[in-house]
């Protein structure tokens, strides 16, 4: 089964709980990462 999911903003950084401070109309990219 999946695990160790983890979640990257734009610039690289890993997201640990929340991801915010980011204003409207602005672009917004997440990307996972799932092992399993």
């Amino acid at each position: 089964p999946p695990h160790q999911l983890k979640m990257y903003n734009n610039s690289g950084r890993e997201i640990d709980n929340v991801a915010s401070g980011y204003q409207v109309g602005n672009k917004l990219v997440l990307s996972c990462e799932v092992r399993g």
